[in-house]
């Protein structure tokens, strides 16, 4: 049985300063999006950037054969990869992986693993500053 919604922000709820242990309004608003439109990913491979405590990726792992989220702060993805662990009914394969963005590094190890690329790249509530901007659309274009 999956973990119900609550047992997950409790577990994201440990350091207020730290951006991607909060659930944003944004990933709410996209979250009741693909529950009223599962088809969008439906049958997709899935890369969120910026997953934060994963939400939207795991909504999307209901439907999606491949959901990748990432982010770049090794605390989030800890727990990125404990609420994995609580998932059971997740339809698809359902990782974490280490994504600075433009790290190119970090942009191959995630190619390596899936080298036919994603169908559909997901950013809810990514935050970023001026000058992360052209990093991160040079991410998005490796994959």
């Amino acid at each position: 049985m999956a973990a119900p919604l609550t047992d997950i922000l409790m577990i994201g709820a440990a350091d207020y300063g730290l951006t991607g242990q909060l659930v944003w309004p944004d990933a709410v608003l996209m979250n009741n999006y693909l529950s009223e439109h599962p088809e969008t990913v439906k049958g997709c491979s899935v890369i969120e950037f910026g997953s934060g405590i994963g939400i939207t990726g795991i909504l999307c792992s209901r439907f999606c054969k491949v959901a990748v989220l990432t982010d770049h702060n090794d605390e989030v993805l800890e727990i990125i990869n404990k609420i994995i662990e609580m998932q059971s009914c997740a339809n698809a394969v359902l990782t974490a992986e280490k994504l600075e963005w433009g790290n190119h590094d970090h942009i191959s190890n995630i190619i390596k693993k899936h080298p036919v690329g994603f169908d559909v790249v997901l950013g809810a509530d990514i935050c970023f500053q001026q000058s992360s901007i052209s990093c991160l659309f040079d991410t998005v274009g490796k994959n």
